[in-house]
């Protein structure tokens, strides 16, 4: 059975223009980390996936760190079904999204 984790919408800025959740599978991922794909950068965190060219990071100043966290709890979550939300801080609102 995949497993997912899951992004609320009320974790993306306005500006973004995000009206759904963001579901992300977890069979994919091989990395989390903070920074981007070239730098360690503060602002940013960005999933890795398995095929070594794909890639999603998320930013947001100064809390980079703060979103790996809530990425790498969800994916070790036990929640008993398949979906498990990514736990963000009220003050954290993803400003920018690069995907490749």
């Amino acid at each position: 059975m995949a497993k997912f984790i899951k992004i609320k919408k009320e974790s993306f800025a306005a500006s973004l223009n995000y009206t759904a959740d963001m579901i992300i599978g977890v069979d994919n991922v091989a990395l989390v980390k903070k920074g981007s794909n070239s730098a360690v950068n503060a602002n940013e965190a960005t999933i890795f996936f398995l095929d070594a060219s794909s890639y999603i990071t998320f930013e947001d100043t100064a809390k980079g760190a703060d979103i790996v966290t809530g990425i790498n709890n969800a994916l070790t979550a036990n929640p008993g079904g398949v979906v498990a939300n990514v736990h963000l801080d009220s003050s954290i609102e993803i400003t920018a999204i690069t995907v490749a």
